[in-house]
Parts: C-alpha cells; sequence; structure tokens
C-alpha cells in the first residue's frame, strides 16, 4: 500500500541578519567529507520488486561540485548496504543543490529518490535556517485546516556540541536534529501530517552513525544528537508498518577514506559535459 507523505507550502523566510546564526544544508561540505547513515523509509519503493519500505546503511563520499548547463550537482560516491539482500553496492550520486533531488548514475534509483525524502528532506523547505527558538520554516498541509508550522523547537548544548531541533507536531512530534558545523542533519523522525488513523504514518527514520572530515573536524558523536531527537534507537527500533522481514541497519565500516583536502566544494569553476569514473 502506498504511503501518503507530507505536502509543504513554502514560507518567505527573510535572509538572516549579519548577527544571526544560520544553517543551510550541504552549504559547507568539502571535498573529502564522508557521512554515513542508517536510515528507514517507509515510502521507498523498490523498483524491481514492487515492495514498498525498507531500512539500509549509505555511506557518502563527496567528490566534487559541477555545474552544468542544466544543473548544479554534488557529486559524491554512496555505497549502500541492504538489509534485504545483504549486498553492498557502490553508486556514484548526483546531487541537485537547488532541489535536493538525487540521481544515480548507475541504476537503483529507488535509493537515490530515498536519500532525497529522508536525509536531505529538510532542505527542500528553505535554503537556509535561522538558528533561533521559535523562527517559523515553513507550513505543512494537514489533515486539519490550520496545517503544521515547521520551527526551530529547541537548543540543546552538551560539551560544547549545539544540536537544534526543527520540527512539527501533529498528534505526535516530528523532528530533524541538525548542528551548526556539520553540513548534513545529525537525525530526524518525521509522522505524516494526513495520514493520521489510526494512528499517525512514520514516513522515515535516519540517524548519522559515523563522519570523517577532509579539514579536520572531529565532533563529539555521544553529543551531537543530546538526546533530543524523537527518533528510536535503531538497535531497538520496531514498527508495524516495516515487513518482518526488513531488518534494522547494521553498523558498517566505510571502506575508504576521504581525501585530505580541505577546498570548499562550493568554489569550483563551471564545468561542462565532465565525466566521472569510479577507480
Amino acid at each position: 500500500m502506498m504511503l501518503s507523505g507530507t505536502v509543504g507550502i513554502l514560507t518567505q523566510n527573510a535572509h538572516a541578519e549579519s548577527n544571526e546564526e544560520t544553517w543551510g544544508l550541504l552549504q559547507t561540505v568539502v571535498r573529502g567529507d564522508a557521512y554515513m547513515y542508517d536510515i528507514c523509509d517507509w515510502q521507498m519503493r523498490n523498483e524491481y520488486t514492487g515492495k514498498f519500505g525498507g531500512c539500509y546503511t549509505i555511506s557518502l563520499s563527496f567528490l566534487d561540485h559541477v555545474r552544468t548547463e542544466i544543473g548544479d550537482y554534488l557529486v559524491a560516491i554512496a555505497t549502500v548496504y541492504e538489509n534485504d539482500s545483504g549486498e553492498s553496492t557502490q553508486n556514484l550520486f548526483l546531487i541537485d543543490v537547488d532541489t535536493f533531488a538525487v540521481k544515480n548514475v548507475d541504476s537503483k534509483q529507488h535509493f537515490a529518490k530515498s536519500l532525497s525524502d529522508t536525509v536531505l528532506w529538510i532542505g527542500k523547505f528553505t535554503p537556509e535556517i535561522v538558528l533561533k527558538e521559535g523562527t517559523k520554516i515553513a507550513t505543512l498541509g494537514s489533515y486539519f485546516p490550520e496545517g503544521a508550522d515547521m520551527v526551530v523547537r529547541s537548543k540543546t548544548i552538551s560539551d560544547g556540541e549545539e544540536s537544534y531541533v526543527v520540527g512539527y507536531s501533529v498528534l505526535k512530534d516530528s523532528s530533524v536534529v541538525i548542528n551548526p558545523r556539520l553540513a548534513m542533519p545529525i537525525s530526524g523522525t518525521v509522522y505524516s501530517t494526513t495520514n493520521l488513523y489510526p494512528a499517525p504514518q512514520k514516513l522515515f527514520e535516519f540517524k548519522l552513525s559515523s563522519f570523517q572530515s577532509a579539514n579536520g573536524l572531529v565532533p563529539n558523536m555521544a553529543n551531537l544528537d543530546n538526546g533530543t531527537s524523537q527518533a528510536s534507537s535503531f538497535d531497538e527500533l520496531t514498527d508495524e508498518s516495516l515487513d518482518d522481514e526488513v531488518s534494522i541497519p547494521q553498523k558498517v565500516i566505510p571502506q575508504k577514506e576521504p581525501q585530505k583536502t580541505s577546498e570548499k566544494l562550493g568554489k569550483y569553476p563551471s564545468v561542462k559535459n565532465q565525466h566521472y569514473g569510479i577507480g
């Protein structure tokens, strides 16, 4: 059964004043940064089997920033560890920096789309978030006529690590946790605003399991989330909306070390018709 998703209605978000700290998805990525996530996506449809829902682990190692006549993309090697089959595949992902749509150059588009719909979901509402409690990000279409306001809900500091919770509530709390020092979210648990009965449908859940920085940034992983996310532990996660045969992601080690360079991807010049191979 196809699951209904949230529908976002963008609201005008004024650019931050100079004295306000902001965060933008992927804005500070540098070549060689590597992120690994455990993801459960109840909306994902396997393009080969037709099955909905699944859990997997994905590592992303950023390679370059390519500007073409048809789009502006970040290029990343994506290693996907499938829980259903136990297989792992290496893919070349193109991430549109304007829409956060993801294309797999090779195959298995459902994992590319799932990444866009989960870890990159928050970026589709605004290019920049003012990190101030109470800041309104967007109003989402809802079963209820007033809609659901997505706001910056709280800030937590633990051993020097700042975390901000961005989310909304329609019968259940939905949240995405971000850290100003990281270009991608830490964790997230999101429920539908329209499919509410007999209980709100969980759409997706993800958590950052490891991070390698090309510029020497070593965040304290134990303090990044600070327990502020609504996400359950992936070691304990169970949900009746996932089939029994869909297992929870197992922690894995990235196969490749990131390149040691701190050049900011956004500074690369325009590149046209350039092709990348996986060596």
